[in-house]
């Protein structure tokens, strides 16, 4: 007979194995192959264990910081290529390799804009004015006679800018 120890011992074991998986790799296929638990076993835990489901949100946290890491010494260091030549590998004086490190601008932008969006953010402007909050409550006369008005203002700004 297999005990409820036993069997709790063994999906304890199981749920750990899925956290430190997923933990590495943030995708919860890849971290139920690697554990030996199916997909659906997976949400069952998630839906009955706020245990698990603490961890598993944990895990994923930080396997994205992993890739954060990553992201941010590739933007800082570059990566290092080899460099070819007429697709011949380039060498030194000693017949060494040559390598260069290529730099992404994008991921830097990226990582900018995420990290300092009130700096490097895309820009937008929004006016509300106390008349537009307030113009659905008018008249449809007096709501017209008030948007043809908002829409001269409109114009007048557009012109001077």
């Amino acid at each position: 007979m297999v005990s409820k120890r036993r069997s709790h011992i063994s999906t304890r074991a199981k749920k750990n194995a899925f956290i430190e998986a997923y933990a590495i790799t943030g995708v919860i296929t890849s971290a139920a192959k690697c554990s030996g638990v199916g997909r659906r076993t997976y949400y069952e835990w998630i839906d009955a264990d706020p245990d698990f489901k603490l961890a598993a949100e944990t895990a994923f946290e930080r396997s994205v910081d992993s890739l954060e890491d990553a992201a941010i010494d590739r933007a800082r260091s570059g990566v290092q290529k080899q460099m070819f030549h007429n697709g011949q590998p380039i060498l030194d004086e000693n017949g060494n390799k040559v390598y260069e490190y290529k730099y992404s601008d994008v991921l830097l932008i990226f990582l900018l804009k995420c990290r300092r969006p009130a700096v490097y953010g895309e820009r937008t402007e929004q006016v509300v004015t106390h008349e537009f909050k307030q113009i659905h409550q008018l008249a449809p006369a007096e709501r017209d006679k008030k948007v043809k008005k908002m829409y001269d203002n409109y114009l007048k700004v557009a012109e001077s800018a």
